[in-house]
């Protein structure tokens, strides 16, 4: 019996203990299955807290990033505003202080005459808006309140007006009619009109109503026009009445007005466009025979070589205006095809002008055709410098843009002048080189061709041009007064 329960016992005991390890393993799984999902836990905050740094040390990277690209933009437009700085400045001396801008203006002039006025653009487009304003003001008598207020439209304005003084109507608009008459009422109304007068009389008014376009207008410009001849008699701005029931414009000739046919056009001053025309005729006298002695004698064509000069002859006959022209409007391929030719035959004048001409409106947005033109400047100062060309301002250099180039260009002219010392062109074209930027140096230039020709009338005209341009430049540089209050003990 004591065997048997020491047996249950030991049975018991077995059972038990097997029970307890179960639950023991049980448990023990679970705290296992726990920590494995805290290191896997772990593991990912691990990952997603290097994925954070990384990130933000990517944001900082791109933060680092944005702020040199913003100061390199900055530096950039910097760099750009300086660079616009110094064309505008370059363009300044170019043109506007330039005393050769009646060469630009017989530049224009001379495709207007022929008919062709697409080459003008790469002229106009060269100079600032503000430049463009100034010179209509200056050369026609409208003010700035006249002209549009679109910088955009100012260039194709100018253009127009050339147009307009060699006859051409750019734009009509709504057109009135003109009457005309020898004498106007006090409402400015013409009395008795007419459209043919008798030859002899002197003034002539044309008159027209303020309707229309024409309503609300202050100012005009007014062009008198001979219809047998082309020439422009009169064309200006004038002041009119806006609330008049009518206006007058009148021309007189104290001769009397010769026989022929007349027109009168008036044109708005923003647009250009044309508001109101009339024609009138006078009476046609017997034409007389013309002798000899009533012929003018023909005028010597400007600039043409001096004697004695070592021009080449293709260049007394050959227009340089044109062919500069003309160079404006060639192609890069054009381009690249007359410098090689160039290159076989270096003496080839019209090829070279027409170069010249290419480069001179593609310098300001180009270094490659900066630099091209310097070496044609310095090419015509080193082998031709009593060329025609050689003086003009296809030829001219500046500091502020052309750098050493122009020192260069400057040490040559020297050499030249010392080489020809008694040959008036090379002496004038030289001082033209040096008018602006070494006045002083042009000034004794210019002393020596009057010295070495003293009738003509030229040299003073040029030195008295000299000291007028610096003279105004100084005015311009002196610093402003200070306009602050100065204390009153003294």
């Amino acid at each position: 019996m004591k065997n048997v329960m020491i047996v249950l016992l030991v049975i018991a005991a077995l059972m038990f203990g097997g029970l307890s390890g179960t639950i023991l393993g049980i448990i023990l799984q679970k705290k296992i299955d726990k920590a494995v999902k805290q290191a896997e836990i772990d593991v990912k905050d691990r990952e997603i807290n290097a994925l954070n740094d990384k990130l933000v040390d990517a944001v900082k990277k791109e933060d680092s990033l944005i702020k040199v690209i913003h100061t390199k933009s900055a530096e950039i437009d910097r760099k750009d505003k300086t660079i616009r700085e110094l064309q505008k400045q370059a363009t300044e001396s170019l043109f506007i202080n330039n005393p050769f801008m009646e060469e630009y203006i017989n530049i224009i002039k001379k495709q207007v005459e022929q008919n062709d006025f697409s080459g003008l653009e790469h002229i106009v487009n060269s100079l600032p808006s503000i430049k463009v304003r100034d010179l209509i003001e200056k050369t026609t008598g409208i003010t700035a309140s006249d002209m549009p207020d679109d910088d955009s439209e100012i260039g194709a304005y100018f253009i127009n007006l050339f147009r307009m003084i060699y006859g051409q109507t750019p734009v009509t608009g709504t057109v009135s009619t003109i009457s005309f008459a020898l004498r106007v009422n006090t409402d400015n109304s013409p009395i008795s009109p007419v459209t043919v007068f008798k030859i002899g009389n002197r003034r002539i008014y044309a008159c027209f109503p303020m309707q229309g376009t024409l309503a609300g207008l202050s100012t005009i410009i007014h062009r008198w026009r001979n219809k047998n001849t082309g020439e422009i008699m009169r064309m200006e701005t004038k002041p009119i009445t806006p609330n008049a029931t009518y206006n007058w414009t009148y021309l007189e000739k104290k001769e009397g007005w010769p026989a022929g046919e007349y027109a009168v056009e008036l044109f708005e001053t923003k647009t250009l466009s044309l508001i109101a025309q009339g024609m009138f005729t006078t009476l046609v006298e017997e034409k007389k025979e013309e002798t000899k002695e009533d012929k003018p004698d023909k005028p010597k064509e400007p600039g043409e070589p001096k004697k004695g000069s070592k021009v080449l002859v293709e260049e007394q006959f050959v227009d340089v205006y044109k062919l500069a022209l003309e160079g404006g409007k060639l192609s890069d391929d054009e381009a690249d095809n007359l410098e090689k030719a160039l290159q076989g035959n270096p003496d080839d004048f019209a090829s070279r002008m027409k170069l010249l001409g290419y480069y001179f409106g593609k310098q300001f947005k180009s270094e490659s055709a900066r630099k091209a033109r310097q070496k044609h400047v310095l090419w015509v100062i080193k082998n031709h410098p009593d060329y025609k060309i050689a003086g003009l301002p296809y030829v001219n250099l500046a500091p502020v843009m052309d750098k050493e180039t122009y020192y260069e260009a400057k040490t040559l002219w020297l050499k030249q002048v010392e080489a020809y010392k008694d040959n008036v062109s090379v002496l004038e074209n030289a001082a033209n080189f040096l008018l602006i930027f070494d006045h002083e140096i042009a000034e004794n230039l210019l002393l020596k061709a009057k010295e070495l020709e003293p009738e003509n009338p030229k040299w003073p005209e040029r030195l008295e041009f000299l000291h007028k341009l610096h003279k105004d430049k100084e005015k311009k540089e002196e610093p402003k007064e200070d306009k602050s209050d100065k204390s009153k003990d003294h």
